[in-house]
């Protein structure tokens, strides 16, 4: 079996030699403004008790006034009750953006300060789905909530890390299919899925290095999974499947892993 390299630049900020020191009202409001976006994104505001805040800092990177680049960092232990009214006892890292908009949430603290999906996903599926006050690290909305809509219909934290195959590709492959889309149904994206994504750090260099940027590379302990968006004919609903090639038949099977139809399998012949 060949062996899978994913090879990604991830660019992590460091804070050597950024002054974290800032006033104590600085932290009263990103203490303030973290409570009132829980309490906008919550589907149960209400139930949410904020116990304790921990290890800020304030992350500057400012050239010149009028372009200021700043992060605010800080742990958060509360109670807010779920989408499914169980009430948790709950500890996050969060990091905001200088417009106090959230831009990372995770379980442990971390040196990144933004990210592509799906940093907030998971909070959302669990807590509450407003995105209210939420960075979009950039990316166009319509991209985002497409994102968040897979991550939730492909099992959500099961998948770590994942990204969409090029149109190219996917075209490529399609008119490879024989008889296609003469099949009932059509692809309308392939998910390219990673289940855990285990890193490891090069040094490109002392210089890069104080720039923040690593070589981070999977060498094929977690192969990639491809998940296939596909729509019938006679629906408007679309189905995700766990895409595969049989080497004895010449054949890509299409596994239907949406809850409804879970023993749907559909073939298609590949030339």
């Amino acid at each position: 079996m060949k062996t899978h390299i994913h090879l990604t630049i991830i660019t992590f900020i460091l804070f050597y030699g950024c002054n974290s020191s800032r006033p104590v009202n600085n932290r009263i409001k990103v203490e303030k403004a973290l409570s009132e976006w829980i309490l906008k994104n919550a589907d149960h505001p209400n139930s949410y008790i904020s116990n304790s805040f921990s290890d800020f800092t304030e992350v500057d990177f400012s050239m010149a006034a009028d372009n200021s680049i700043i992060y605010y960092r800080i742990t958060h232990n509360y109670k807010l009750k779920s989408k499914d009214n169980i009430s948790r006892e709950n500890k996050h890292f969060f990091v905001l953006n200088k417009d106090l908009k959230v831009t990372i949430i995770s379980d442990n603290k971390t040196s990144m300060l933004q990210s592509v999906p799906p940093s907030i996903f998971e909070w959302a599926i669990t807590f509450g789905e407003n995105f209210k006050n939420v960075d979009y690290s950039g990316l166009d909305t319509t991209y985002y909530f497409k994102k968040f809509h897979d991550y939730k219909n492909i099992g959500g934290n099961s998948w770590s890390y994942f990204s969409y195959l090029d149109d190219d590709c996917l075209q490529l492959l399609l008119n490879s299919l024989k008889n296609y889309p003469n099949k009932g149904f059509q692809i309308n994206r392939i998910i390219k899925a990673v289940s855990e994504f285990e890193t490891g750090f090069e040094n490109l260099g002392n210089g890069l290095n104080e720039l923040g940027i690593y070589l981070n590379t999977t060498l094929g302990k977690n192969p990639q999974t491809n998940i296939a968006v596909i729509q019938m004919d006679n629906n408007t609903g679309e189905i995700y499947t766990v895409v595969g090639f049989d080497k004895t038949k010449s054949e890509i099977c299409f596994k239907v892993i949406s809850k409804k139809k879970s023993s749907l399998i559909h073939w298609i012949r590949h030339i």
